[in-house]
């Protein structure tokens, strides 16, 4: 019997994993499925949920970490190291600094890869003893940094899991009313530091006609967002997140107190109605399950021939890179891009030294370490380095 561990899994927010695995064939087939969580009230709750929805897996609550991982096939890292008061605190910092927030870039992400290394590789040395050729499936944000810890313990089989490269695929197939398959595309990037290009139906370069719909007044699609005049300049297409670089925020000021809100109603229902979706858990959109988990998932247990999709990949040393891979149940193929426009190649270079820089400012928490990191942040003036550099707690 193949077995998936949850690390994180007494969240209420993973119900939406459940949904999802129950929309497929996998909810028929008798697999373990191990929830391991701090809470163990809440793991309950979850567990009792994952019950009914998945009835033929066999479903175990475990606060060890260690039986959790022992032997697992596949595990889905998901653990929030610091809890929503972390996520507090990164919001905390940007608005004394008065610049965006978010968990991933800026200081916030900074604040957000100090604050997990500790725990993500704890967890890392428990796969090394327990399940050392599980797949790592990580959604520790900031991604990147998180995938390039666990590979640097030697996790050889992690992928960092992030939707957003696939979505923004779909929004450009939409705008240009082709099929998903139609549109090929090449990607480089870090995760939420990427970029669509060499946009094609067959021998077509159909940036032009994107550009073109991007123009018509009356349509609503993601990709409006980012605007026809960066994407012409950059020739490519930037994740949503490149508009934090223009000033725009990608979250709401008071995102952690949201999500807190959010997370104790869903309690309260699963409680009152354990076996039922909590309502509650529809205000906040997790496409990472259904676009990015699951189509994994049901790849490793042989349920679907294969899939092609973005990852990010982490060396022994280096950082972690979003990459265009092909994935068998055995093997993962990573596919060469061809060379990005101009600009692009200009961003990703800035990119990666940022990245490199907060990884270092990872492995040895220094100041000057944190400090170099700020620097390099394409988010902060100088003038708020030194203050960041106050702020942030090495």
């Amino acid at each position: 019997m193949s077995t998936l561990a949850i690390v994180g899994g007494s969240s209420p927010f993973t119900v939406e994993l459940f949904h999802q695995l129950a929309l497929t064939e996998l909810r028929e087939q008798p697999y373990e499925l191990r929830l391991h969580g701090r809470n163990l009230d809440a793991l309950e709750l979850v567990r009792h949920f994952a019950a009914a929805t998945l009835p033929a897996w066999r479903i175990l609550a475990m606060s060890d970490l260690d039986e959790a991982l022992d032997g697992a096939d596949i595990v889905v890292h998901q653990a929030r190291y610091g809890g929503l008061e972390g996520r507090f605190q990164d919001e905390r910092l940007a608005s004394m600094l008065n610049t965006l927030v978010d968990e991933t870039l800026g200081p916030g992400g900074l604040q957000a890869a100090l604050r997990i290394a500790e725990g993500v590789l704890a967890f890392s040395s428990t796969a090394l003893r327990r399940c050392p050729d599980a797949w790592i499936l990580n959604l520790v944000n900031p991604l990147g940094i998180s995938t390039s810890l666990i590979a640097g313990t030697g996790l050889q089989l992690c992928l960092g899991l992030c939707e957003l490269p696939t979505v923004t695929h779909r929004h450009i197939v939409d705008l240009l009313g082709v099929t998903v398959p139609e549109l090929a595309w090449d990607y480089v990037g870090l995760n939420h530091r990427g970029f669509l290009y060499n946009l094609r139906v067959g021998d077509e370069n159909v940036l032009p006609k994107l550009l073109t719909a991007l123009c018509d007044e009356r349509v609503d699609n993601g990709v409006c967002d980012i605007g026809s005049e960066l994407i012409a300049q950059l020739d490519a297409v930037p994740l949503k997140y490149f508009r934090m670089l223009n000033g725009q925020p990608i979250h709401e000021p008071g995102r952690a107190h949201a999500l807190k809100k959010v997370r104790e109603r869903a309690y309260q229902e699963l409680l009152q109605r354990p076996a039922v979706y909590p309502p509650s858990i529809r205000a906040r959109s997790m496409p990472w399950y259904e676009h990015a988990v699951v189509p994994t998932i049901a790849v490793l247990l042989g349920h679907a021939p294969s899939i092609t999709c973005t990852a990010n990949i982490g060396g022994s040393n280096d950082i972690a890179q979003e990459r265009m891979v092909r994935l068998d149940r055995d093997k993962l193929t990573i596919k060469s891009p061809g060379p990005p426009p101009p600009l692009v190649a200009e961003w990703m270079a800035r990119f990666r030294q940022h990245e490199e820089s907060v990884l270092t400012a990872t492995r040895c928490r220094t100041r000057a370490a944190v400090v170099a990191a700020l620097k390099l942040d394409p988010l902060l003036c100088c003038d708020q380095v030194r203050i960041a550099a106050d702020l942030i707690d090495v």
